[in-house]
């Protein structure tokens, strides 16, 4: 039997998180948009720290936690090597960022926004062409960008390279973390399932 080592859970999600966040900033490198998950985090939680590092602190307890989740309750059962498991089990939280996360962020961005001052005017706003009889596309300065100068990439790209950086948290979490032996923990007036949890959750270390 293997019981949780937090240790090693938290290792695994501190290294599954700097991978994570490695590929999503370095992604404008491959011609592909950044994703400024960090800024979307600290920009959605003004609490009086420097945007970004409150963004950085939030993602990595989230991945230090999710990591835990993955070592108590998904390592043992999971099939396939380590890096698999830990890749399958990285599907759930790209689905839950997806499903709830991304709409909520743009939710709380929509409430910030709204408690500020109203400008007299919107610098994101469409540009309304001076001249109404002349032939000008309005075009929205604040859109994002792709690193040629593009339109706003699609949102089935972004939801595409979320999966493949969740799908590298979650490989080098299982590749890392590592279970450790429990020894002694049987005892005769109990059963195997009594036993399991508690070398998993009694001895934790």
């Amino acid at each position: 039997m293997k019981r949780f080592s937090i240790g090693s859970a938290v290792m695994a999600g501190f290294l599954g998180t700097l991978a994570m966040t490695a590929l999503m900033y370095m992604a404008p490198l491959m011609g592909l948009p950044k994703m400024d998950l960090i800024g979307a985090l600290g920009q959605a939680l003004p609490i009086g720290l420097p945007t970004y590092l409150t963004g950085s602190l939030v993602h990595l307890f989230n991945g230090v936690v999710l990591a835990m989740i993955y070592a108590v309750a998904f390592a043992t059962w999971l099939p396939g090597p380590r890096p698999l498991k830990g890749a399958l089990y990285s599907i759930l939280p790209w689905i839950f960022a997806m499903v709830a996360l991304a709409p909520a962020l743009t939710v709380l961005h929509s409430l910030l926004a709204g408690s500020a001052a109203v400008p007299a005017m919107n610098p994101c706003g469409a540009v309304v062409p001076m001249n109404p009889c002349g032939a000008v596309v309005a075009t929205n300065p604040c859109a994002a960008v792709t690193p040629d100068g593009g339109t706003a990439p699609s949102a089935m790209l972004m939801a595409g390279m979320s999966l493949m950086a969740h799908l590298l948290y979650g490989a080098v979490i299982g590749a890392v973390y590592r279970a450790k032996d429990c020894v002694g923990s049987h005892s005769p007036e109990s059963s195997p399932q009594v036993d399991d949890i508690t070398c998993r959750l009694g001895n934790i270390r």
